[in-house]
């Protein structure tokens, strides 16, 4: 069965889907949303970093829109913000 597969004279092909990429507009609505709830809260860049487990140039870089976190580190950034409550 898999000699007769390999003589046939079709090919399976298919699209990779596009990574999304977000818009520098995106990007920058959340990171002033993590500087605001930040500043709001008297914390440095220092403390959001050590408490979260990145360093603080990852924090500048969100909260000036060049980069967006990492999908797992979004739980981590709300909870600690006291946006959201994990339980």
């Amino acid at each position: 069965m898999i000699r007769l597969l390999t003589l046939l004279p079709y090919s399976l092909t298919y699209l990779k889907p596009a990574p999304y990429v977000y818009l520098r507009a995106d990007r920058a609505k959340l990171g002033k949303h993590i500087q605001k709830i930040r500043q709001e809260k008297n914390l440095s860049q220092q403390e959001v970093a050590k408490a979260i487990g990145v360093t603080d140039a990852a924090i500048s870089h969100w909260e000036y829109g060049r980069h967006v976190p990492q999908h797992w580190l979004v739980g981590a950034i709300v909870e600690f913000l006291g946006i959201v409550r994990f339980d």
